[in-house]
């Protein structure tokens, strides 16, 4: 069932980066970006809360905003990065199931 849960959870946030016209290829990154130009790390939080998840930890890292997120119905975990200008989701990939 777990495993069922994360495999939604991924195809869900892989069809937002087929909506976004943006590549799911490992290696991705965001784009150079002026730091002044960036959203603010509540603002992402603010926007993937939203969605129905609950952030557990937000950071820079690799000029992307990386958010680890776990969906509040499975407890499945995701390991985001997002544009840090626009908040838009450049990749993500499952983690493992809090216990």
């Amino acid at each position: 069932m777990r495993n069922l849960c994360t495999a939604v959870i991924f195809l869900t946030l892989a069809g937002a980066f087929e909506v976004m016209g943006q590549g799911v290829a490992p290696g991705d990154k965001c784009p150079t970006v002026p730091r002044d130009k960036w959203i603010s790390v509540e603002t992402l939080k603010a926007k993937v809360e939203a969605l129905g998840y609950v952030v557990r930890r937000a950071r820079i890292d690799d000029g992307c905003h990386k958010v680890y997120i776990t969906d509040k119905a499975s407890g499945g975990e995701v390991e985001a990065y997002y544009n840090p200008a626009t908040g838009e989701l450049v990749q993500a990939k499952l983690g493992k199931k809090l216990n």
